[in-house]
């Protein structure tokens, strides 16, 4: 992907910006309860799997050894639709620590997610209403990967501490 300019993102925003995909934008956690919503998801992540993986493919020009990282999908969904958190490294050491959610970003874990959000619901939300970015509140999932990005984060910070001493 370095090889390439920015303009080989086009057709990603493209698509995201399908109406199609409307729904998912800032999407409240109950509404991936909703089985077309998980199909829409499912969807935009075959796309951009299966859009991202030529481009690897043309950049090689060989087998690809190692499969696409789940880690730029989650990232562009987090970015533009706000509806899904990023799962990079500091995401996935804290909902494996506090054993909210698998580490693989997939419908069930999003699914741990929604529930882990919805039993703590009445806390997150008082918070999340006074944090707004142009008048837009932050969706629920974005709370969610703050949330647990700060906690991978220390983890990885404390253990540093630990390793220098």
């Amino acid at each position: 992907m370095l090889q390439k300019d920015y303009k080989v993102h086009i057709p990603v925003v493209k698509e995201l910006l399908n109406e199609k995909y409307d729904v998912l934008a800032g999407i409240d956690c109950i509404g991936f309860k909703d089985d077309s919503n998980q199909k829409l998801l499912q969807d935009i992540n075959s796309f951009l799997e299966q859009y991202y993986d030529k481009i690897r493919h043309k950049v090689k020009e060989q087998e690809l050894k190692n499969q696409l990282s789940f880690t730029l999908i989650t990232k562009i969904l987090m970015g533009t639709l706000g509806c899904v958190p990023a799962y990079d490294r500091y995401f996935i050491a804290g909902i494996k620590n506090q054993k909210v959610a698998t580490g693989n970003y997939n419908l069930k874990s999003i699914m741990q997610l929604v529930d882990f959000y919805e039993k703590n619901f009445a806390r997150f939300e008082p918070v999340r209403e006074k944090m707004e970015v142009e008048g837009m509140p932050y969706p629920q999932m974005k709370m969610i990967d703050m949330g647990f990005w700060q906690v991978g984060l220390e983890l990885d910070t404390n253990k540093r501490i630990q390793t220098a001493h």
